[in-house]
């Protein structure tokens, strides 16, 4: 279990990173300009889901303190897969199974079903209602 300080941090960073999604990309305003406002901000926000998401979905695993010894981007690759699965058929259930042949992740189930949760709501939210 995570302590409330790791919480707090984990929850601090995944708010800057959603407050930084959804800011906007100003730019100054040309010579050729005849407007008044030095600044513009008609450009469109540059928001990239999949990152927002994957860090979601890595820093709720680190704040649970699931896989602490598997690399960002090999959980990332995990959680795409139990999305690909999903999408194939396979059941929560199902993959529990699958998970517990794997001689690494037998030793811990309480983890692979919070990593099939967490890759659902972060990497595959239209799977939510398949979560138990």
């Amino acid at each position: 279990m995570a302590s409330p300080l790791r919480r707090l941090v984990v929850g601090g960073a995944i708010a800057l990173i959603l407050a930084a999604a959804c800011s906007t990309d100003a730019t100054t305003s040309g010579a050729d300009d005849d407007s008044s406002d030095p600044i513009t901000t008609d450009a469109e926000p540059v928001v990239d889901d999949d990152a927002i998401a994957e860090e979601a979905f890595t820093a709720w695993l680190l704040a649970e303190g699931a896989f602490l010894d598997v690399p960002d981007p090999r959980l990332i690759e995990i959680g795409y897969q139990v999305c690909e699965d999903f999408d194939n058929g396979v059941t929560f259930t199902g993959m529990a199974v699958q998970a517990a042949l794997d001689p690494v992740l037998q030793e811990r189930p309480e983890e692979v079903g919070m990593l099939i949760g967490a890759a659902a709501a972060a990497l595959c939210p239209e799977h939510m209602d398949e979560i138990p």
